[in-house]
């Protein structure tokens, strides 16, 4: 495994968890992944469309792993 994808699962490990808490403490999750998606989407950096529909389409994945 390489070090980038080491990272990016102990991130996705971290996010999954602050959301099953959240999850937990009644937070409201269609909105935190709302703020995401529109931050993801209003980028202002060089990634292009294709980036952030990745991006944005992961989200909606992780959404559905805390379902």
């Amino acid at each position: 495994m390489s070090l980038h994808q080491a990272q990016t699962d102990a991130l996705e490990h971290l996010v999954l968890a602050l959301v099953a808490n959240a999850k937990r403490n009644g937070r409201d999750l269609d909105g935190l992944f709302a703020d995401a998606h529109s931050s993801i989407m209003g980028e202002k950096n060089a990634s292009g469309t294709t980036q952030k529909t990745a991006a944005a389409e992961y989200l909606a994945h992780l959404k559905q792993l805390s379902v």
